[in-house]
């Protein structure tokens, strides 16, 4: 099912989801997986050891950030497609058949993206692969879109001289906003697959600790201020950057007189990654 697709995933501190993923029957057959983790501190490189051997697994020494972990892997893939995905998706049974079908059938493509399913569809979330009546979506069109989730989705490397398909500047958040506007600008199209499924469990693969929260919201805040300006002429991209710094200010306020600590907590280390990025602080610094 999977001969011409590589995956590559990358993990951090994900022992509590990477076995599920895995050990999806329909990764059984899979040929050239890459899982490249980002330095964590748990038990994850032993799981993956023990459930997928055949996988390549690249340790990395330090957290280089998710764009430059996947960067690393495409080095070591073996194919000319490749299929980059979270360690909390779950594949449909019928996943790999529909994307292939979509890659001969989307003319001139740059990015696909399977329609994603969270906790919302389900009154309870599947625990392996899962099944859809292929009735209800199979007279549905793909759906050409200008933003795809770097959740799970396809590329072909080679659309970019060097294969290095994300931003390195960027080390969480914006590199699949970066991504679809430079794929987008070749002209190449971006396309939702209406009948090709994933479940996107989210929010579990790294951990929900005070310290995850304070790292995801300061990249957050750094990563936007730094797409603006990348894809804006000055005049536009300091004002934009300038007004977000005071909307975040705004919100920690609010958050903090009303006791609502979570909200407090996202919106100031925001702001902090914002301050940082105006003080000339790269993200690999912060």
């Amino acid at each position: 099912m999977t001969s011409n697709i590589s995956i590559i995933v990358v993990t951090y501190n994900s022992a509590e989801i990477i076995k599920r993923f895995l050990t999806q029957p329909i990764l059984r057959k899979a040929v050239d997986i890459v899982v490249v983790d980002n330095a964590s501190t748990d038990n994850t490189k032993e799981i993956v050891k023990k459930n997928m051997p055949s996988a390549k697994l690249i340790s990395l020494k330090n957290n280089i950030g998710y764009g430059s972990a996947v960067n690393k892997g495409i080095k070591a893939i073996k194919n000319e497609y490749l299929l980059v995905t979270n360690p909390d998706i779950l594949f449909s049974s019928s996943f790999f058949y529909n994307l292939k079908k979509a890659i001969r059938t989307n003319l001139s493509w740059g990015l696909l993206a399977p329609t994603i399913l969270d906790k919302n569809t389900f009154s309870k979330p599947p625990t392996s692969q899962f099944y859809l009546n292929k009735k209800i979506y199979s007279l549905l069109k793909d759906k050409k879109v200008t933003f795809i989730s770097g959740a799970c989705f396809l590329i072909k490397p080679s659309i970019f001289l060097d294969k290095k398909i994300f931003d390195e500047n960027i080390f969480m958040f914006f590199e699949d906003n970066d991504l679809s506007k430079r794929v987008a600008d070749m002209k190449l199209g971006l396309f939702i697959l209406r009948n090709c499924f994933v479940f996107h469990e989210g929010e579990n693969s790294s951990g929900n600790s005070h310290y995850i929260l304070k790292l995801k919201n300061i990249h957050y805040g750094w990563s936007e201020c730094y797409f603006n300006k990348k894809y804006n002429p000055i005049y536009k991209s300091l004002p934009l950057n300038t007004f977000s710094i005071f909307k975040y200010l705004k919100r920690a306020l609010i958050y903090s007189l009303i006791f609502n600590k979570k909200r407090f907590l996202i919106s100031w280390f925001r702001l902090k990654g914002k301050v940082e990025f105006f003080k000339g602080n790269n993200s690999k610094s912060i």
